[in-house]
């Protein structure tokens, strides 16, 4: 989502902040709070950095499967490449035996949006779910990533203008690439974002 803003808004409008940085989240976000756009995948919460400074969310979900597949795409490749990646010792070449043991495989989007950090690996719940929620409500800006020039347009007052470049998904990582049983399987694991994603995709 990044990328595809930066590509349709003002050069030094759109500032990405990495989740792996080592200064601390709320110097980086201090130093940028004058910016119009500050993006990064971040937990629902971070406003709470900078209680003096208006803000707005804005969020795209991705269907949970295809994030599911593309994170294993992403983790195997990290693996060949003896990357650092902290997947890697979940990876398995089975999907769903992957996306069971790694919990940045699944409801992800759930962890974020309830406030929880990524890099938390407990296990959700259904608390977790209504949290999540809850926050996505207060969320101004709501959109998919398979329609990201509709969440672009509801972004036009901040600089956001033009046609976001389109989002590209090998045909690996296509939910319809799958078998009917791993799909309903992988659906059935990514329950809370499936049913967040449903939701998002009305209102996209």
């Amino acid at each position: 989502m990044s990328l595809a803003l930066k590509s349709c808004a003002a050069l030094g409008e759109v500032n990405h902040v990495a989740i792996a940085r080592r200064t601390p989240l709320e110097k980086v976000l201090y130093n940028l709070r004058n910016s119009r756009i500050i993006t990064g995948h971040f937990s629902y919460g971070i406003h709470k950095y900078l209680p003096d400074v208006p803000y707005r969310y804005a969020t795209a979900l991705r269907h949970p499967v295809e994030r599911t597949m593309s994170v294993h795409s992403y983790v195997k490749a990290c693996a060949k490449k003896r990357g650092i990646h902290s997947g890697i010792k979940y990876f398995k070449d089975n999907l769903i035996e992957f996306t069971r043991g790694y919990w940045q495989a699944r409801n992800v989007a759930t962890r974020m949006l309830s406030g929880v950090h990524l890099m938390d690996t407990r296990e959700l719940c259904e608390a977790d779910f209504l949290r999540a929620k809850d926050n996505r409500e207060r969320i101004d800006f709501v959109g998919i990533t398979s329609d990201l020039n509709g969440l672009a347009q509801k972004l036009e007052p901040y600089g956001v203008d033009g046609v976001v470049q389109t989002r590209h998904v090998t045909s690996a990582n296509k939910f319809t690439s799958l078998d009917e049983e791993t799909f309903r399987v992988l659906s059935e694991i990514n329950t809370y974002d499936m049913r967040l994603f449903e939701v998002a995709k009305g209102r996209s």
